[in-house]
């Protein structure tokens, strides 16, 4: 998919369009200019998750847990060994853990945009954007959640609108 973007074919096989994946992980190889170029940005990805998750901890529980979820988060073998290979696990765990951590500061928006941007990187992420948007309005307040929710649409509409004119029927994801 990165080598027809590339190319300047966009999403298709031939002459078909086609949304077979979600945009998002295609987009960033095809940017980057060659694999290493790939593994050193997702070894970023993973250290980014880490210093997240070690945040969040440390936000939610304190400054003990912060430390040790940064620390099971760096020696997780998806963010340790998996940046070597070209899959989308990398850098939807760092937009998932970027989603919970934005919602953990009451930043719905941006929750929401990582929602968005993660189901447009594994399409098995697009639930994420309900649940947490209905955490956030049971917890914080009902126009929190609604944010959220709104937010992570705006962030797959693109490509939703995209699949609706190239294929001829609503495929979000």
């Amino acid at each position: 998919v990165a080598r027809s973007l590339r190319a300047g074919e966009g999403f298709s096989a031939g002459p078909e369009a086609w949304a077979v994946r979600p945009p998002l992980y295609p987009l960033l190889l095809a940017v980057l200019p060659c694999p290493l170029a790939v593994i050193l940005v997702q070894c970023l990805l993973g250290a980014a998750t880490a210093a997240l998750a070690a945040d969040l901890g440390g936000l939610l529980v304190g400054p003990r847990a912060g430390l040790l979820a940064g620390i099971a988060a760096a020696a997780h073998p998806e963010l340790l060994l998996w940046p070597s290979l070209l899959l989308t696990e990398t850098l939807a765990i760092l937009l998932v853990t970027a989603a919970l951590w934005s919602s953990a500061r009451r930043w719905t928006l941006v929750a929401g945009l990582c929602c968005g941007a993660a189901a447009l990187t594994r399409a098995s992420l697009l639930p994420l954007a309900a649940l947490l948007g209905l955490w956030l309005a049971l917890a914080v307040r009902p126009r929190a959640g609604l944010i959220c929710l709104a937010a992570a649409a705006l962030a797959i509409a693109p490509w939703t609108l995209r699949n609706r004119l190239a294929l001829g029927a609503w495929v979000p994801v």
